[in-house]
């Protein structure tokens, strides 16, 4: 996957609140573009997510679509976690200066 990223991800541990279905996961690692979540409960290709997750001063709500998947049986990687590949599509706009969060 990494020859493909055009974005700089970082390893950032995190709860993430996945819709539909009602799930947790745990993202591995971050970027402004998409995240790796760690979960049992992936969802296939092309699924339209909202996201939810805690950083130190807010609450992000996200929109992303499942990218590619790694499921708990994956021979390529015996030792990988199993979870799913999300690009974020519809980021929540910051708050305005001196507006609500």
């Amino acid at each position: 996957m990494s020859e493909r990223r055009r974005r700089f991800r970082i390893p950032v541990r995190r709860l993430v609140w996945v819709e539909p279905g009602g799930s947790w996961a745990l993202t591995t690692d971050l970027s402004v573009a998409g995240a790796f979540l760690m979960t049992s409960r992936v969802r296939t290709p092309g699924t339209r997510l909202r996201l939810r997750f805690q950083t130190p001063t807010r609450t992000v709500r996200v929109e992303g679509i499942v990218r590619w998947v790694r499921p708990r049986t994956d021979p390529s990687a015996p030792h990988a976690a199993a979870g799913m590949g999300v690009e974020f599509v519809a980021p929540e706009e910051p708050p305005a200066p001196g507006g609500t969060p």
